[in-house]
This record gives structure tokens, sequence and C-alpha cells, in this order.
């Protein structure tokens, strides 16, 4: 791979590892701001904000496995509070977790 593409799939990759929690790990190799920096060139947002639409993405996806409470969800997208989850995606989204689990 070469040029853009690269890019984009490393970035989609990074946004993989920044979200599962190897954010220390990975920021190592890079110098501070090249993320970033990366980021909002090939995508026009903040690393930050695209970072949380990612896990907002995956939150949508997972949010109909009815076998799993948001609580779960929650963990498993890596945050150690749920009301932090809950908040985030309502910022995102517009509606609760559990809203959106019975409007969809």
């Amino acid at each position: 791979m070469s040029g853009i593409g690269y890019q984009v799939s490393g970035i989609y990759l990074m946004t993989f590892i920044f979200c599962n929690h190897f954010l220390t790990s990975v920021s190592a190799f890079f110098l501070p701001g090249y993320f970033g920096d990366l980021i909002k060139k090939e995508t026009g947002k903040t690393a930050q904000d695209y970072i949380q639409a990612k896990v907002i993405d995956v939150a949508k996806e997972r949010i109909f496995d009815q076998s799993k409470s948001v609580s779960q969800i929650a963990y498993e997208l890596g945050f150690k509070y749920p009301q932090h989850f809950t908040r985030l995606f309502k910022q995102r989204v517009g509606t609760t977790p559990n809203e959106y689990r019975m409007l969809n």
C-alpha cells in the first residue's frame, strides 16, 4: 500500500488500537501530535472526535445484542464507568443507549 490508502488504513488500525486501550503502548511510536495531525489531515476531525465517532459506530452495532446489558457493552468498549458511555452516546446520537435499542 502507498499514499493516502495506506494512511487511511493506518488510521483505521490506530483507531481500533486506541479503542482497545493500547493508547500508552502505541503513543510511544509517535512524535507528540503526529497521530492527531494525521487524523485531522485525512478526516477533517480532531483525533478525539474521530475516535469517539468510531466508538459510537461500534456501540450502535453492539447495542442490538439483547443478551448484553448496556453496562456490559460499555465495559467491552473500554469505559471504566458505564455512565460515561451513556453520556457520550447521548451527546453523539441524541438518545440514550437503551432508548436507541428500543427505537431501532
